[in-house]
Order: structure tokens, then C-alpha cells, then sequence
């Protein structure tokens, strides 16, 4: 059974960067591949290399993700004397236009499936139409036309990624250790049962089925090898955790 992160005292990043490999490998083991230190906004990034060397890597034979071009001068102005500077309004726009799409493409090279094609972003941004309760998920309450949803889909994408990594044992800083403990909950080992995948499997899968998912599935420890369905229905699982933490801060 992996042993929980060391609760104190708590080193500092200076003195954790310090260990030699020998020791860099015995703290891992111990504290469950869980870095947890005082600061760890000052971990060097040296150190932070070490530690992604010693994180699960793809092999050679692992093909790398096919990223998505992002298309030249999407947001090239007109130099043109003539032009008229735009309003704030219009610069305002620009850029959240612009940050929009960087995060779309940045989602989608990382795997994730965004709410809706980028084709149609401007066109939602002057009228939400028939995606009005599509984005509704992503929405704050109380900005219900709000049309910049992407970056929320990417942040969310890019948490479930490192639980991901965490539930198959790679290294993580401490804070999403909190994130593990709630999504497992009273998960424990059975006979011959070790590391954090077989707890985080029945966790997805208990969590599905409460929601009334009945479909058939297994999750691959090594999740390069997985498909993309059932990578999706994974990150289904993790918003369905999202969704009862949610229901349960409204009681």
C-alpha cells in the first residue's frame, strides 16, 4: 500500500533540491511520489527537471500528439495609415478573441474536446443561439451571456490531467493531493492491491454509475496507450466529482 505524504515537519525547497539522487529516490518512495516543501514557488528549475525525469515518460515507440496548426495571422491588423485606431471596446475584443483561441488550441493539442468548433466563436460571441445552455456549464452565474468559456474548459482539462498523472503514480507538487483524498473518498486497497490506480479506478467507476452511466469501459494504467474515448469518459467521471461538489456546497 503506497504510504501518505509526510505531514511535518515540511522541508524547504532549498534543502529538498540539495538531496543527491540516492536520497531523491528514497523521499519519493516514502512520501508516495508527493512533493510537499514550505515554498515551492521556490523550487529551482533544475530540481523540477530531476523530478520529470524521474516521471513516467513516453517511449520511442509512442507516437507524439498530432497538434493542430495554429493559423497564421488570425489576428493581423490592417497597418494602413487610413485605419482608424480601434475603440477600448474593439482592443478589448481583440484580445479576448485572441485568448480564446489560443486556448482552444491549446486544449485541443492536449487532448481535450472543446464545447463547440472555434468557426463559430465569433459568431456565439455576438449571440449564444442554440449554445446557450451548452455554455451555461462553463458560465459563472451571474454572466450568462458570457461567450469565453475556453480558458475554463482548458483550466478544468489541465486539472484533470494532473489527477490523471497523480492516480498512475507520477510525481506531483502537493495541492492536488487534497483534489485525490475527495475524489477517491473511503476507496481502500483489497488483498494484493498497491499504488493509487486500482483505488482511482473503482473511484471513476462507483462515480459513473451513481450518475447512471452504465457503459462498459477500462481505464490503462499507462494512459499514453489509452483511447480517446475512454480517456473521455475518464474526464466524465472527474466532472461528475466536480458536479457533487457542487451539489453539496448548495445544501
Amino acid at each position: 500500500m503506497t504510504s501518505s505524504p509526510p505531514l511535518s515537519p515540511k522541508l524547504f525547497a532549498r534543502d529538498l533540491a540539495a538531496y543527491s539522487d540516492a536520497e531523491l529516490n528514497r523521499y519519493l518512495e516514502e512520501s508516495g511520489r508527493v512533493v510537499e516543501v514550505e515554498d515551492p514557488e521556490n523550487l529551482p528549475e533544475d530540481f523540477i527537471q530531476r523530478l520529470r525525469d524521474r516521471a513516467h515518460l513516453p517511449t520511442d515507440k509512442e507516437a507524439p500528439p498530432q497538434e493542430e496548426p495554429y493559423p497564421e495571422g488570425l489576428f493581423a491588423t490592417d497597418s494602413s495609415p487610413s485605419t482608424l485606431p480601434p475603440t477600448p471596446d474593439e482592443e478589448r475584443y481583440r484580445k479576448d478573441l485572441q485568448g480564446q483561441t489560443e486556448a482552444y488550441y491549446t486544449l485541443v493539442n492536449n487532448g481535450g474536446q472543446p464545447s463547440h468548433p472555434l468557426s463559430l466563436l465569433e459568431d456565439i460571441a455576438k449571440d449564444l443561439g442554440e449554445y446557450c445552455e451548452i455554455l451555461s456549464f462553463w458560465q459563472d452565474r451571474d454572466k450568462p451571456e458570457d461567450w469565453k468559456v475556453f480558458m475554463r474548459q482548458l483550466s478544468r482539462w489541465e486539472d484533470f490531467r494532473r489527477l490523471q498523472k497523480f492516480a498512475r503514480g507520477q510525481i506531483i507538487v502537493l495541492g492536488q493531493y487534497k483534489t485525490w483524498e475527495s475524489f477517491v473518498g473511503r476507496q481502500q486497497h483489497t488483498t494484493g492491491e498497491q499504488g493509487r490506480f486500482p483505488i482511482y479506478v473503482r473511484a471513476v467507476k462507483d462515480r459513473l454509475k451513481k450518475h447512471g452511466f452504465t457503459r462498459t469501459f477500462q481505464l490503462d494504467e499507462d494512459p499514453a496507450r489509452q483511447d480517446k474515448l475512454t480517456t473521455w469518459i475518464e474526464y466524465l467521471g472527474y466532472e461528475y466529482w466536480w458536479y457533487d461538489q457542487y451539489a453539496l456546497s448548495k445544501r
